[in-house]
């Protein structure tokens, strides 16, 4: 698992990245208060990428905050069953 993902970001090109990366220099969190349909967020318990934005997030009226304990950024890849439970539990 651990080299396919290295091989996923290798293969991204450089754009990308920085593009994505810029993005989270943006502050969404104004709009949460927009969101009116029940949410649910789960990040892993060491991302340091979106801890920001979990933490506002769990200020929000309609969020729901799940953290998997030891777990990082890319949860499809480190704990694919126990998201796939959560998501499917919340829907």
């Amino acid at each position: 698992m651990q080299e396919e993902l290295r091989r996923s970001f290798l293969s991204c090109p450089r754009h990308i990245w920085a593009r994505g990366l810029a993005a989270g220099d943006v502050d969404l969190t104004p709009d949460l208060k927009k969101i009116e349909a029940p949410c649910l967020v789960v990040c892993g318990s060491d991302d340091k990428f979106a801890f920001g934005l979990q933490c506002r997030y769990e200020n929000s009226n309609t969020g729901k905050v799940i953290r998997l304990e030891r777990m990082g950024h890319m949860l499809p890849w480190e704990a694919p069953d126990s998201l796939t439970q959560l998501v499917k539990e919340f829907i």
